[in-house]
């Protein structure tokens, strides 16, 4: 901290377990690490980070033309081999999500009594094989999710409250998949939420199932997305799971129900729901198209 002050800003952590496995085959390296810790906080009593868990897990290769060859350390599969040291944790990755990178953590930040949050967060790069309607396609992808349990941006009870930690089915949930199969990008994406306008007598505001949801390509064809019909995808960090049907082409849909009121001279209580996307249609007598 500052001289003379009395508050100090750091980083301390508990329960760390780290486990890094070095192999060379032939001028080839393959490195797999994977980090686990208990409680840690970061930062002093304006802005602080407390973390629950951490999680890091690593699997790659020095063979740049065959970067998601990696290391199989997952014996579920029948093929690999988990690694179990005298300490630390196991080394249980499976080698078919290629070269990867998954980071995983929960917690909760205060951020000068203006931002409280609550929750958790994930995100992976990695390898997996995509549908679309013309085909499927293996490439690396980056999937980004997070858990908001409770949540409040404001003063002194005046603002906005996100979620509720003693009710998990009015958690806020967002997670997000990037992918490219080297022409055209995919973008998949998931949301839920809830939230409450406080502080100000008389005026209730309440969004409640708040949904939101897009499947969308940088393609020619708006409609060449990504097909999850046959096999859903989950999202790190989340329960929201992938399950876009490409027939439905370019989506961007959203749906919430909202109660609002407003000194008692104006009420609103109901649903909204927003959709655009593609189908079939045909005019009278007309053919389909």
């Amino acid at each position: 901290g500052p001289a003379g002050g009395t508050d100090t800003v750091g980083l301390s952590a508990s329960n760390l377990g780290f486990t890094l496995l070095l192999f060379d085959n032939a001028g080839t390296t393959y490195t797999a690490m994977t980090m686990t810790s208990g409680p840690a906080t970061l930062g002093g009593s304006e802005l602080s980070l407390s973390m629950t868990s951490i999680g890091v897990t690593l699997n790659r290769t020095s063979d740049s033309g065959n970067a998601n060859l990696v290391l199989d350390l997952d014996p579920l599969g029948g093929a690999g081999h988990s690694v179990t040291p005298a300490v630390g944790p196991s080394l249980v990755i499976d080698g078919a999500q290629g070269s990867l990178l998954d980071v995983s953590g929960s917690g909760s930040t205060n951020a000068f009594g203006l931002v409280t949050l609550d929750g958790t967060f994930a995100f992976r790069k990695a390898s997996d094989t995509f549908a679309t309607a013309a085909g499927s396609f293996t490439a690396d992808y980056l999937a980004i999710g997070a858990t908001i349990n409770g949540a409040f941006v404001g003063v002194n009870g005046l603002g906005l409250s996100l979620g509720d930690a003693t009710d998990s089915a009015n958690n806020v949930e967002v997670g997000v998949l990037l992918v490219s199969d080297g022409t055209n990008n995919y973008t998949a994406l998931k949301a839920s939420a809830s939230a409450e306008f406080t502080g100000i007598p008389g005026l209730d505001a309440t969004l409640t199932s708040a949904t939101l949801a897009m499947n969308q390509t940088s393609a020619a064809d708006k409609n060449a997305v990504l097909d999850f019909s046959s096999s859903t995808f989950a999202l790190p960090g989340t329960s929201l799971v992938l399950d876009f049907d490409a027939a439905d082409g370019g989506l961007i849909e959203a749906q919430a129900s909202m109660s609002l009121d407003a000194f008692g001279l104006v009420t609103l209580d109901g649903t909204f729901a927003f959709r655009k996307a593609s189908g079939q249609f045909q005019t009278e007598g007309g053919t389909p198209f």
